[in-house]
């Protein structure tokens, strides 16, 4: 008779296992238009990986009573959850076309999934404290996969909330990128050639990708420099530095310090680059298309004889091929998100949220928010047919706009106490969080009235992030990261740096 150790193992093996095949799924399907994908497999294969998971949740909770072992509730919560989403699923019409509905909810079903499997992951030391647990590579490939960072913010909606909930990385003005613990340890820290102005990203296998004093490096998670390549500009100032996007295959975009995009491989061959013929403002991000959108401005002068100037900002969007689809200057500022299949949203200096068609670059929807926006906007979906756009205003206020309602867009203002320049960040339903330029992290939670806030030490100008645990992860500009509850509680802080531009990226 087999081992509780090795029933458990038997258990985690096979619950990774059926992850990684819906993650494989999911990974190679392709959009055939708006909200429907073409599948590499029957969806009966979908069915079959969910219902795998669901015998292994349930094998697990009766080893737990056979161990007289109460686990936590939340295990047991989300559990009975994904037995809920999988009575929802239909069988399509074609059964290699899933629509938007069923997308949804498949995901839905992977992700809290892999909640439930970094939770039983946790509890292994607290099961078997006698023995010491040899994962498999199987399970450890399929924690790696949720521990990916690919966009500005996290996501192609500049969310900032993720599954995982192991390391930070944040870069410094001392030159150096540094990984924290999210018990607050420090791992270690590398040196670079220069500042780091954005957040690190992190593909799917691992590698750290940073641009920093005219370089683009590429780390892996033991802090050692795979290879470095120079991205330089043709212009003496230094502009707004941005993240680098990583698409599904490894490729990595990323914009230098000031006029060129640069397309670079997993192995650091560059594939091309393209003088943008204004200067990049933003971290860029990739569709499904694998067609790639960046904020841009323009310094021009006003009239032919005239040594008056002005700037005016817009958004390109360019092809995998490193060609210029269209650009357009309609006061676009930061990193744009994706507003829907065949959307892209922005804010704009002059204080609107425009919704751009992904195909033409005209502008579809607009609404008025506030004097200024700064920054990027985050998009989430709470329902099929309402999305809301969520930014923050240079008039000391964050904006949730709810597009889709009947009447038009629907605004619920957030004062607080400070300009607010970096995006929040959102897990809906139950949590959003920002930071000040007076200082303050914000908090909204579902079970709350009002915001609570917490006093940091400086001021904070880019984004706090939410890990898998709902602990929120944010840095001041003094280079002070703290640790935070939904509650407000302060768990720990570590100093990184003298001073810090980045924003915090967790894997």
């Amino acid at each position: 008779m087999p081992s509780e150790t090795q029933v458990l193992l038997d258990i985690l093996e096979g619950l990774s296992r059926a992850i990684r095949e819906l993650v494989d799924i999911l990974r190679n399907a392709r959009r055939v238009q708006e909200g429907d994908y073409v599948l590499t497999t029957d969806i009966t294969d979908i069915m079959q990986a969910i219902d795998k998971m669901i015998e292994y949740n349930d094998n697990m909770l009766q080893l737990l009573l056979r161990l007289n072992y109460e686990p936590p509730a939340y295990i047991v919560t989300y559990m009975d959850r994904v037995k809920e989403l999988r009575s929802q699923l239909h069988e399509p019409l074609s059964g290699d076309i899933v629509d938007a509905y069923q997308w949804a909810t498949v995901t839905e079903i992977l992700r809290i999934e892999y909640e439930v499997l970094t939770g039983l992951l946790e509890m292994q030391d607290i099961l078997f404290t006698h023995e010491q647990l040899a994962i498999s590579e199987d399970v450890k490939l399929a924690i790696e996969i949720t521990n990916v960072w690919p966009f500005y913010h996290y996501d192609i909606r500049h969310t900032g909330a993720t599954n995982a909930n192991n390391v930070i990385l944040i870069g410094n003005n001392d030159y150096e990128i540094v990984a924290i613990m999210t018990s607050g340890t420090e791992l270690w820290r590398v040196s670079l050639s220069g500042p780091v102005g954005c957040n690190p990203s992190v593909a799917y296998d691992g590698t750290i990708y940073v641009e920093a004093g005219g370089y683009i490096y590429a780390i892996d998670s033991n802090g050692d420099i795979k290879w470095s390549r120079e991205i330089p500009t043709t212009k003496k100032t230094v502009g707004v530095r941005g993240a680098a996007a990583i698409a599904t295959d490894g490729t990595v975009i990323v914009p230098n310090s000031a006029d060129k995009l640069y397309s670079i491989s997993p192995d650091g061959t560059i594939n091309w680059s393209l003088y943008l013929l204004h200067t990049s403002l933003s971290s860029p991000i990739i569709d499904f298309n694998n067609n790639i959108y960046i904020s841009i401005y323009d310094i021009r002068t006003i009239g032919a004889d005239s040594y008056e100037y002005i700037t005016v900002y817009g958004v390109a969007a360019i092809s995998w091929d490193g060609t210029t689809i269209w650009e357009t200057y309609e006061g676009g500022y930061n990193s744009p998100a994706e507003f829907s299949d065949n959307e892209i949203v922005i804010g704009t200096l002059d204080g609107y949220i425009k919704i751009y068609d992904k195909s033409s670059g005209e502008v579809n929807q607009w609404i008025g928010v506030c004097s200024k926006v700064l920054t990027a906007p985050a998009v989430i979906h709470p329902t099929l047919s309402v999305t809301d756009v969520i930014v923050g205003c240079e008039d000391n206020k964050v904006v949730v706009v709810a597009f889709g309602l009947k009447g038009g867009p629907y605004t619920n203002i957030i004062d607080v106490d400070g300009p607010v320049s970096g995006v929040p960040a959102v897990r809906f339903p139950e949590l959003m969080a920002f930071g000040t330029q007076n200082a303050t992290l914000y908090i909204v939670t579902s079970d709350t009235e009002s915001p609570i806030q917490v006093s940091l030490g400086s001021a904070v100008y880019r984004p706090a992030i939410i890990g898998g645990d709902n602990t929120i992860y944010v840095a001041d500009e003094r280079a002070v990261l703290y640790a935070v509850r939904p509650d407000g509680s302060i768990l720990w802080q570590h100093g990184f740096g003298s001073i810090s531009d980045s924003a915090p990226t967790l894997v």
